[in-house]
Order: structure tokens, then C-alpha cells, then sequence
């Protein structure tokens, strides 16, 4: 791996979600390893699977997992744009297992610190075999195979993508604003896997922040304002929308045509949408005025709070997130010491003085020793 991408924390994300998303592919073709073949929920969320691992192998560096992920998003992307194929269901599901346990074995060379090395080239000769035979199968027109004959013979090396030309008189212009949900870690790093997808269809690519993978603080200032592209290239809007979303931490992708005198422009005209602020008026005012016990969290049980009712739900999110295990122990044995300070200062023998005043003291005891016993008893309600 690169040393640009050597830190701790890109590693345990990549190990972390890629570890989710391959348990989510095995999931996915037990339940179907009986049926005739994959339906088209299933095929498009092992394309997006794929193409997810393929991104951010790319981005690490890790070319072998890259490539082998790359040739099945391959075959599902030519089943998912021809449904009346027959796509010989056992023959795929085992090509699947076989990148599963592929992949999942260069994952536990990493876990090991070792270098990922395998050598997957018969597999994805296999693969390519495979889609073959299902171009084969197509009934296309003759000017479709004509094109797939032109197509074949763009031959690429081991570390080599086919870019579009980059001067077309065809070529569309376009401005994309990507946004994440507010909770999203290392947005730089998913910015950079965007940019790298699109990488494929066109190197006409400018962004902003341009520093993401060299300033870490360039992620928070991707959440407050969205991850800014201009795109050039011979393409359709859904074409790039679709290679645009690589995570499902993406809330939104707004993409508009522009002409060519407003992507010279560069990033000028696009100026961050403006979040309205709501003046407090005198009754809310009072309400939010600060009184004594107001850190008191009153919950009602049984019940969660509601955020917003406006929040469009964004499929395939993941119910879970991305801990060290070494920073929740820490934190774990920081409770412990904490609470073994509370009984210290409850139990001091300084406050044993006759006729000493403790009725304030007693009060803010009270209410330290409720918060820490809810503490406590978080992780047990998980």
C-alpha cells in the first residue's frame, strides 16, 4: 500500500465496512443459491457492493482485490442492463463464493499485517470467460455486436483503466454537489472514492476541497458545505449519478448541466446553499433561557426521540458504525474510574463536620450518582 494511504484509521474503515459488505454479498447468495436465478433487487445491490469494494481497494492500493472486485461488478452490470439473459445461476454462484473467499482471505492478510499478494488471475479469467458466454447468449442487433467487437479489442494493462476520449464535440458538461448524512466519518476519504470512480469514465475531473487526502479537516469542511465536482465527458446524467454513489453514507447528489464558459468558471458559481436560521422569538426566547437542572435528561420509556419527520430514510443504510475497540475499553475503564471517584468524594469523612450544611451538596450528589449509574447501564440496553 501507498504511503500516502498508510494511516490506522483508513485501514480499520476499509477492513471495518468491506468486512459488512462481503457478510452482506454471502447473505445474499445463500438465500438465492436455490433459485434460477438472481432478481433485480439482488443483482443491483451486488453491483453496488462490488463497486464499493472496488473503489476503496483502489484507493488503498490493494490492485489484486481491486481488479478481482472490478470483474463481477462487470458481469452484474451487463445483467443488470440485460434482464432477458439467462445468466446459468449455479455456475455465477459459484464464482461469487469463490471471490468471497478470495477476497476475505486478503482481508485476513491485512488484519495480519501482511501484504494482500494473492494471485486471482485464473479467477478472473474465469470471470471473464463467464461474461462472455453471456454476451453470447444476447440476442443483440447486429450494429450492438459490432460494437461489442470494437469494444473487445481495447486491450488494458495490470494497472489500467479505458478513459473516454477527453475532446468530443459530444461532450456534456456538469456541476455535482455530493452531501453526507451529518453523522458520516472521514468524508475526504469517500469524496476521494467518488472521484476515483469517476476517474473511469473521464480525467476531465476537477473537485473541491482539492487537499482531501492530505488534510484531514478538509472532511468537516466537505459536511458543511458537500463535496464540489465539475465533470466533462461523453455521458448521460444517470450514467454518472449511478457511478457517483459509492456509500450509503451519501444523502444527496445533485447534478446540473452547465455549458463550457460556466465550468471554466470553475468552483465560483457554486456557492454553498445557505442553511435559514429561525429567529427566536420572545416565547421560545424564554423557553430556551438556562434554569437549574435542565441537564437533567428526561426521556420517557420505551419511546426514542424523533429527529425530523422530513428525513427520507436512504436505503441500504447501515444500522451500525465503525469503533475502535481499543478507544471503547478506554473508555470503558475511564466509567470505572469514575465511578470510583463518586464514592471517594460521597464517602470523604470531611463531611461528617456536626452542623455542617449539606443540602446543596446532597442535591448535586444526587444527581451526579443518577447520571453515572445511566451510564453504566447504556451498553447493557444494546
Amino acid at each position: 500500500m501507498a504511503d500516502d494511504f498508510s494511516t490506522d484509521n483508513m485501514l480499520d474503515m476499509y477492513l471495518y465496512e468491506n468486512g459488512q459488505l462481503l457478510e452482506q454479498l454471502e447473505e445474499i447468495v445463500l438465500e438465492n443459491k436455490d433459485e434460477d436465478s438472481f432478481d433485480e433487487n439482488n443483482i443491483n445491490e451486488i453491483f453496488r457492493i462490488m463497486h464499493t469494494i472496488k473503489g476503496s481497494s483502489g484507493v488503498m492500493k490493494y490492485d489484486n482485490i481491486m481488479k478481482t472486485s472490478h470483474k463481477l461488478e462487470d458481469i452484474f452490470y451487463f445483467l443488470r442492463e440485460n434482464r432477458n439473459v439467462e445468466e446459468h445461476h449455479m455456475e455465477l454462484t459459484e464464482i461469487i463464493f469463490r471471490v468471497l473467499d478470495f477476497i476475505n482471505g486478503e482481508m485476513d492478510k491485512i488484519k495480519d499485517g501482511n501484504d494482500p499478494d494473492g494471485d486471482s488471475s485464473e479467477l478472473i479469467a474465469d470471470m471473464e470467460k463467464f461474461l462472455a458466454g453471456l454476451k453470447d447468449n444476447k440476442q443483440a442487433p447486429q450494429a450492438d455486436k459490432q460494437q461489442e467487437k470494437e469494444e473487445s479489442k481495447i486491450t488494458l494493462g495490470p494497472n489500467q483503466f479505458y478513459i473516454a476520449p477527453q475532446v468530443s464535440g459530444a461532450d456534456k458538461y456538469y456541476r455535482v454537489r455530493i452531501t453526507y448524512q451529518s453523522d458520516t466519518q472521514m468524508c475526504n476519504l469517500r469524496a476521494y472514492s467518488a472521484v476515483y470512480a469517476v476517474k473511469e469514465l473521464t480525467e476531465d475531473v476537477h473537485y473541491s476541497p482539492e487537499d482531501i487526502l492530505t488534510n484531514e479537516a478538509s472532511g468537516d469542511e466537505i459536511l458543511r458545505q458537500g463535496f464540489l465536482m465539475l465533470v466533462r465527458g461523453n455521458f448521460e446524467e444517470d450514467k454518472l449519478r449511478t457511478v457517483l454513489d459509492t456509500t450509503p453514507e451519501i444523502d444527496k447528489i445533485d447534478i446540473s448541466a452547465c455549458d463550457k464558459s460556466e465550468f471554466d468558471r470553475g468552483f465560483t458559481a457554486m456557492e454553498a446553499p445557505s442553511v435559514p436560521v429561525a429567529e427566536p422569538t420572545v416565547e421560545n426566547k424564554a423557553e430556551t433561557e438556562p434554569q437549574p437542572g435542565d441537564y437533567v435528561i428526561q426521556k420517557e420509556a420505551g419511546k426514542a426521540k424523533q429527529i425530523t419527520k422530513t428525513k427520507k430514510k436512504k436505503e441500504h443504510k447501515q444500522a451500525f458504525m465503525s469503533v475502535n475497540i481499543d478507544k471503547m475499553n478506554l473508555l470503558m475503564n475511564l466509567m470505572g474510574e469514575m465511578v470510583i471517584a463518586e464514592s471517594v468524594v460521597l464517602q470523604n469523612p470531611d463531611l461528617q463536620v456536626p452542623g455542617l450544611d449539606l443540602s446543596n451538596f446532597q442535591k448535586a450528589a444526587a444527581q451526579m450518582s443518577k447520571i453515572t449509574t445511566e451510564m453504566q447501564e447504556l451498553p447493557c440496553e444494546y
